[in-house]
This record gives C-alpha cells, structure tokens and sequence, in this order.
C-alpha cells in the first residue's frame, strides 16, 4: 500500500482510471460518516497498492 486517500463522492481522482504511467492498483469503498436519511456513506476511501 502506497497510499490512503479519503475524498467526497464528488471528488474521486482525475486519473483514478488512467491506464498510462506505473502499475497501480486502486481499490475505491465506502467511507466517512454514514448518512441515514440517504442510506449511503458520505466519502470513499481509495486505498493505492504499487507492486513490490
């Protein structure tokens, strides 16, 4: 793991699906508070893994 971000919904990475550069891969899931009244987490958490 190369790094952990946590960002709104409305914010996931410009090049979260490029396909250029390094290897990478991005495992994206829920995260943040949970909202009852939308039935849904407010954030996702991205968590980055390079190879070793």
């Amino acid at each position: 793991v190369s790094e952990i971000q946590q960002v709104t919904k409305d914010a996931l990475p410009a090049g979260l699906f490029d396909t250029g550069g390094e290897r990478r891969l991005a495992l994206v899931t829920c995260g943040g508070s949970f909202d009852r009244d939308a039935r849904s987490y407010r954030d996702n958490l991205i968590v980055w893994a390079v190879p070793s």
